[in-house]
């Protein structure tokens, strides 16, 4: 497994830590302290099992430490220690030859003390950038120089390599910015579910006093139709009762038979309806979520919908004769409005709807518009295709003061298409998108092909939807004579 437990003791008061087999046992100790509420800057810390201590610079991993061991962590304060550690500083150079420092340094000294001595040593100058030291696989960034003492993060250790690099300050902006960018993207994420979970649970409780409606309905239609039998049974003469009981059982069954078609209709009205989503002209942001992955069963059709009936069958007769005979092609009418997507290679989809006077919007103002949402670094680097069929979309100045509804890749309602980076562009990771300018932002497993998908198995069938009471009632008279039936030869299994 990738990770492992330990119960650590300090002080008779144990707690569970959980770390990854990569973790150094130093780090185990700097978390330990932290957890017992112990700084770990100003305090040293030792972890023994089996009354044994153990090595700081040792990956777990390499340990003979089983899970759910139990260690003893012994903890005290840097100022009270003085130890002489030899450290062999590495100083890397963007384009340059590294250079190495050899220096002898107190374990109580911060990491600026420590720079500071090296750099009176060997005339470096090692302080005036930023930059991070590496002290045992674990990064310390130039803002915590003053705060990190060495011997809390080396404890014991005499002979000690840290690693001095040098921070592009241009990268680092970028990396704190989409670090932002992230965290904004998950908070919004976390709204829309808390939406969606109080959206869920107003439809369960509408569901629920629908279905409460609907069993008063039928109990309802249920007493009338038993008070009905009682009207009609009552006494009569001999001869009058011998000739009515025939139209008195018709009627009762009628009656039974229009109960179970209210119960069976009511049924059918739980079943999932598809509403058509609406199209907002703001645009959507649709990111991909790794957890809603294979969490949907994919829907398939049971054996019933293979079996082709007589209409079907007609209308397949209809289809194959209409199929030889020459039609004039009719001109394809202009769209009435766009709903347009783009896909991002980091998965993410943008859509964007235009849904009033299209015929008056240029490709210029989709470019302007997607240009107002993306990182001002992928401005003017990207490359637009059509998705099928793949084809390069000119964004030239001609081009662009054309209207979409004479282009001919966009001569459909439904446009998806696929955002290239440039070569000159940023981190080809993303995200590509400024999400603080969008305000509908949804987890791409909310998308509706998606959604309808998930409910595929809930919709109802082509004879529930065709079925009315009228029709119901005339096959009840008809009898099985009157319904049409496919021979069973013709049924494709």
């Amino acid at each position: 497994m990738a990770t492992i437990s330990f119960n650590i003791t300090f002080n008779a008061i144990s707690k569970k830590i959980t770390v990854s087999k990569s973790t150094t046992i130093q780090q185990l100790i700097s978390q330990s302290l932290e957890k017992f509420h112990k700084d770990p800057s100003i305090h040293k810390g030792e972890l023994s099992y089996n009354g044994k201590s153990l090595e700081p610079s040792l990956p777990i991993r390499l340990t003979n430490l089983i899970n759910n061991a139990k260690l003893v962590l012994k903890a005290e304060k840097v100022d009270d220690i003085s130890q002489q550690v030899n450290v062999k500083l590495v100083v890397s150079k963007e384009g340059e030859a590294s250079t190495t420092v050899i220096q002898k340094v107190e374990s109580k000294s911060n990491l600026e003390q420590l720079l500071k001595q090296f750099e009176t040593s060997s005339g470096l100058d090692l302080l005036s950038k930023p930059s991070e030291l590496i002290i045992l696989n674990l990064p310390y960034q130039w803002t915590k120089y003053e705060s990190v003492v060495l011997g809390a993060v080396v404890g014991n250790i005499s002979n000690l390599v840290i690693r001095l690099n040098f921070i592009n300050e241009n990268a680092e902006a970028a990396k704190l910015k989409q670090q932002e960018q992230q965290e904004a993207i998950k908070l919004q994420l976390k709204q829309q579910r808390e939406r969606n979970a109080r959206q869920k649970e107003e439809e369960e409780q509408a569901r629920a006093l629908r279905e409460q409606e609907r069993k008063k309905e039928a109990a309802e239609n249920l007493q009338q139709t038993e008070n009905e039998s009682k009207d009609v049974a009552v006494p009569q003469k001999d001869e009058d009762v011998e000739m009515s009981s025939p139209e008195v059982n018709a009627k009762q069954e009628r009656s039974v038979n229009s109960v179970d078609q209210t119960a069976s209709e009511s049924e059918e009205k739980e079943q999932y309806e598809y509403q058509t989503p609406q199209v907002p002209e703001t645009p959507q942001l649709y990111v991909p979520d790794s957890s809603s992955k294979g969490s949907q069963p994919q829907y398939e059709n049971p054996d019933e919908d293979y079996d082709m009936t007589v209409s079907q069958a007609q209308t397949y007769q209809k289809i194959i004769q209409n199929s030889g005979k020459r039609r004039k092609p009719k001109a394809a009418p202009k769209p009435t409005k766009y709903l347009i997507r783009l896909k991002f290679p980091d998965r993410s989809i943008l859509q964007i709807n235009f849904v009033k006077d299209v015929e008056t919007i240029k490709l210029g103002q989709l470019v302007k518009k997607i240009d107002t949402l993306l990182i001002s670094d992928y401005i003017n680097n990207y490359n637009i295709k059509v998705g099928y069929p793949p084809q390069k979309v000119e964004l030239t100045f001609d081009n662009n003061n054309r209207f979409l509804v004479d282009l001919p890749e966009f001569q459909s309602e439904r446009i998806v298409l696929i955002w290239e980076l440039g070569g000159n562009a940023g981190s080809k990771r993303g995200p590509f998108l400024n999400s603080q300018l969008i305000d509908d932002i949804k987890s791409s497993a909310e998308l509706p092909e998606l959604v309808l998908e998930s409910h595929r198995g809930e919709l109802p069938s082509e004879e529930a939807a065709k079925k009315t009471p009228a029709t119901t009632e005339k096959h009840q008279e008809k009898g099985d004579k009157g319904t049409m039936k496919l021979p069973s030869w013709l049924k494709f299994k």
